[in-house]
């Protein structure tokens, strides 16, 4: 099994008007939008798959998410497939990378 700390971290983001502001960023719900990924070409069996591991990484507790290792699998696939991240995105992937083995 996997374990990712899915606590919300602060980021930087710059506002149209050149203002900068600290929000959180929400683990849960990014681990959740990578799952749907275009890229990965789901069918209909693969998209209930990747529903039901989306509705199991929502339902989880506020600090840690313990993923079986197919689940944590899937979720790599799907980080590895995702373009466009950016600096405020490395965290989120470092915790994806960098899961603990429990």
């Amino acid at each position: 099994m996997k374990k990712i700390d899915i606590r919300p971290h602060t980021v930087t983001v710059v506002r149209t008007d050149g203002t900068k502001e600290e929000v959180p960023y929400q683990i849960k719900e990014s681990l959740v939008e990578i799952l749907f990924n275009r890229e990965l070409k789901l069918n209909g069996v693969g998209v209930i798959k990747q529903n039901q591991l989306a509705e199991k990484i929502l339902a989880s507790g506020l600090d840690e998410l313990l993923l079986e290792d197919e689940e944590y699998e899937r979720i790599t696939r799907a980080l590895s497939l995702v373009e466009g991240l950016g600096k405020n995105d490395v965290e989120f992937a470092k915790r994806v990378i960098n899961a603990t083995q429990v």
